[in-house]
């Protein structure tokens, strides 16, 4: 399993709770254009 620092860092901010969990369904089952077209939602 791939260690992600930056998602405990952020999982203490609940209002971001909802970004992290998509963002860690979508690399762990290594969709990439899904998670870049989420991402970009926020660019």
């Amino acid at each position: 399993m791939v260690k992600m620092p930056w998602k405990t860092h952020l999982e203490e901010e609940p209002k971001l709770q909802p970004f992290v969990e998509e963002i860690c369904q979508l690399a762990k089952g290594f969709q990439v254009t899904k998670l870049k077209n989420f991402l970009k939602q926020y660019m």
